[in-house]
């Protein structure tokens, strides 16, 4: 069995995986269909691209539901080795770093495209700090909160146990979220027309079932298969299938296109397949695919989650004006976004997460000096 604090390189791959889904949703999708204000403007003298690449990826925002999921399934294995505070500590320190510089990166790119700055700086604060209200710099950020939310969820129920206590985490944000879904389509008129205010996404009701089924993923990877295990996660499937055909029918009015939630289910069923397998195929993998690159794969896909959207656009919209066509724009900036990604995750990120681990170090250190004194 490989060992709970080892990398899993299945889990890299899907997870490169999902960021390039959303990345090519945003770039062909809803840059055109349902662009915000911002993207709209930028993109305003661009020609939309051939509407067979905009439906083929209508669907890929499933991306969103599969990252959820992967952390249920890593902060699982990663309670093995941290909790509470400490656990808080190191959930920070990845977040934050890749926050602050692509949130710096993402100012500098709007500020110079002309962007209306009159809340810029606002949105940019927001940002550095995860600030879960109001709008941030890039739309993309709204998941962050949700990951917060959830980290804390885990650091206060989860306590100085280990593994019994991040299973109640799991069953107590599955049966959470199947009253919220049990909720909604009993009153969904009334709903509907609500829709899914912010308030409901921290309080973890409507994707709290993703983060469920990671870890019930994780479990069955150290425990094995048995009944219960098995169970749970059937689950955790139906209500995360409920969540994604709610979604898929939400989108089909903005986007005018077909709704079925088919193709979109596919694909969160296969990645959650890939994710139960990942343990069983590691072996293989580590013969085929080199470790140090899995690792870059992985330190890569955060902040090209972060930097794609509104960075990508401005720079579609600067390939278009030099009049390469839309298709071959979002191709070279596709390129450009992944390797600045890399860039940042491997190069640009380390140093300033060791800056802030330093830090905090210090602080927790001197906060210590300070309850000895006053308990001397």
């Amino acid at each position: 069995m490989v060992s709970s604090r080892e990398s899993l390189i299945g889990i890299d791959i899907v997870r490169f995986a999902c960021a390039i889904s959303v990345m090519s949703f945003h770039y062909c999708t809803t840059a055109w269909l349902g662009p915000s204000q911002e993207a709209a403007r930028l993109l305003a003298d661009a020609s939309r691209p051939d509407p067979g690449l905009v439906a083929a990826a209508r669907f890929n925002w499933i991306g969103v539901q599969i990252f959820f999921t992967i952390s249920g399934c890593v902060i699982a294995r990663s309670m093995v080795s941290s909790r509470g505070l400490s656990f808080l500590r190191k959930r920070l320190l990845r977040l934050l770093p890749a926050a602050w510089i692509c949130s710096t990166a993402t100012l500098i790119t709007l500020a110079a495209a002309g962007t209306d700055q009159g809340d810029l700086l606002l949105r940019w604060a927001r940002s550095l700090v995860l600030w879960p209200l109001g709008r941030q710099i890039d739309p993309s950020y709204w998941t962050l909160s949700i990951e917060l939310c959830f980290y804390l969820v885990v650091a206060v129920l989860v306590g100085g146990t280990a593994s019994r206590g991040i299973e109640s985490v799991a069953n107590t944000l599955l049966l959470w979220s199947a009253a919220f879904w049990a909720a909604w389509f009993s009153a969904e008129p009334i709903c509907r027309s609500m829709g899914i205010i912010p308030e409901s996404n921290l309080m973890l009701v409507p994707y709290g079932c993703f983060f469920a089924l990671g870890i019930y993923i994780d479990d069955i990877q150290s425990r094995g298969f048995t009944p219960l295990g098995a169970t749970k996660i059937g689950l955790a499937l139906l209500i995360c299938g409920i969540q994604v055909s709610w979604k898929a029918n939400e989108l089909a009015p903005i986007f005018s296109l077909p709704a079925s939630p088919l193709i979109p289910l596919g694909m969160f069923l296969g990645s959650a397949a890939l994710l139960i397998a990942s343990e069983k195929i590691q072996p293989f993998l580590m013969r085929v695919v080199r470790a140090d690159f899995a690792r870059r794969v992985g330190l890569a896909t955060y902040p090209l989650y972060l930097l794609h959207q509104l960075v990508g656009i401005v720079s579609i919209s600067v390939f278009t004006t030099l009049c390469v066509s839309t298709e071959v724009s979002i191709l070279l900036t596709s390129i450009a976004a992944i390797a600045v990604a890399w860039f940042i995750g491997t190069v640009l990120e380390p140093p300033v997460r060791c800056a802030l681990d330093n830090f905090l170090a210090r602080l927790d250190a001197m906060v210590r000096l300070r309850r000895r004194a006053e308990y001397s």
